[in-house]
């Protein structure tokens, strides 16, 4: 066999080595980060199951005071909503529960019609408003991007401002395009 082919071929064999060796490595290497994160998502959720269940003792034990007497409840209601929370919250907490709604829902805003002159405008954005002749905020709420561009060099500033009045208001921005 000639010299100059056993040396390519050894070359060859040498690479195939090298890169079993880097395969080796990357799998091994995977394999390392993969654990780190098995390992990592297992003691944050033994941390919540011990919450949870410390939650739960807690709860117990309040019912055990209420019953013997020597914890006192001033509002019943509120206890017992406060209770059905509780109870909520720790299984939201446990990662081997699977908790429903919680028994609070977000605390809504009756939404009133409020005239254009009663709106908590800025200058610029109140002046842009009158221009555009918005008489409530209803009619507000309707309005587009493209009308306040049309009237104004800081659309994006005045936009931004009808927005944030609207969503303290209790409309739904987030349906809204811009």
């Amino acid at each position: 066999m000639d010299q100059g082919r056993i040396r390519r071929l050894d070359r060859e064999c040498e690479a195939r080595q090298e890169k079993r060796i880097q395969e080796l490595k990357l799998r091994t290497e995977r394999f390392n980060k993969e654990e780190q994160a098995r390992r990592k998502a297992l003691l944050e959720n033994l941390d919540k199951w011990r919450q949870a269940r410390d939650l739960r003792e807690y709860l117990t034990d309040v019912r055990r005071g209420v019953a013997k007497r020597y914890l006192r409840i001033t509002d019943a209601v509120q206890h017992c909503r406060w209770m059905d929370w509780a109870r909520w919250y720790a299984d939201e907490l446990d990662p081997n529960s699977k908790a429903g709604p919680s028994p609070f829902q977000p605390i809504r805003v009756k939404r009133a019609v409020i005239p254009t002159a009663d709106l908590d405008l800025t200058s610029h954005t109140r002046a842009v408003v009158e221009q555009l002749r918005v008489p409530d905020s209803d009619a507000l709420f309707e309005l587009k991007p493209n009308a306040v561009k049309a009237v104004t060099s800081h659309s994006s500033a005045a936009w931004n401002e009808i927005c944030r009045l609207l969503e303290g208001l209790g409309y739904d921005i987030g349906a809204r395009k811009g």
